[in-house]
């Protein structure tokens, strides 16, 4: 690397490149690198991160807080809006305010509500939480209110 203007300390501005130009410019409270396009910006205004089109994909408001961010996006922890999010599940609320969803083959449950588990057996005797649905659409609610039209093939 070299640098193309003075130091960081007493001058407003310097570039550090290698011997394509591609490298860092700073100026001020503004900092950005460059190969085709300035892929990294940080500065008072935000940290932006940009693809080889020079599209945003990528932006921190440090005002806000918000960060948008276009693509995938991939976690197997962490938290989200108050849901906790796990390998296979995600889920909220504790005891009654319980809901969890679940994507794991091993657990026969994909959604419950009203307990921090769907299914518990304690001292020989199994109680459910107050909805669940199964993965093979079994469906359990305590109390339901279901207006309309119902097609069964047996009651």
């Amino acid at each position: 690397m070299r640098a193309l203007s003075g130091a960081i300390v007493g001058i407003n501005e310097q570039e550090v490149a290698n011997e394509n130009g591609e490298g860092t410019h700073i100026e001020g409270s503004l900092v950005t690198t460059n190969q085709d396009v300035d892929r990294v910006e940080i500065s008072w205004d935000g940290f932006k991160l940009r693809n080889y089109a020079g599209q945003e994909v990528f932006y921190a408001d440090p005002d806000t807080g918000d960060l948008n961010i276009t693509g995938a996006i991939t976690a197997t922890s962490g938290a989200i809006g108050g849901w906790t999010i796990d390998t296979n599940s995600l889920h909220s609320g504790a005891n009654t305010s319980y809901v969890g969803l679940n994507s794991d083959s091993t657990n026969a449950y994909a959604l419950w509500a009203g307990d921090e588990s769907p299914e518990k057996t304690e001292n020989g005797v199994t109680t459910y939480a107050h909805f669940s649905v199964t993965k093979s659409g079994q469906l359990r609610a305590t109390d339901a209110i279901i207006e309309g039209a119902i097609t069964a093939t047996s009651f």
